[in-house]
């Protein structure tokens, strides 16, 4: 949930194996809209994970413990 998102909407699941992932990356290749959807949600999703980000978050984590 934290990469993909509640509903997927950054990414889609597929069965773990050869077939589930050429299947899957099939599906997005056959459909435009798809992997457009998919381009524009994984560069928004992207900001979630910057260094700048985590750091920031874990130091006020740290904060807040320090402060209990």
């Amino acid at each position: 949930k934290e990469i993909l998102g509640e509903h997927n909407e950054y990414g889609i699941v597929v069965e773990n194996s050869d077939k589930g992932l050429e299947e899957g990356i099939r599906n997005i290749l056959d459909n435009p809209d798809i992997l457009k959807h998919y381009k524009e949600a994984v560069r928004q999703r992207s900001d979630f994970f910057k260094p700048e980000k985590t750091v920031s978050e874990v130091e006020s984590m740290f904060d807040n413990l320090v402060r209990k």
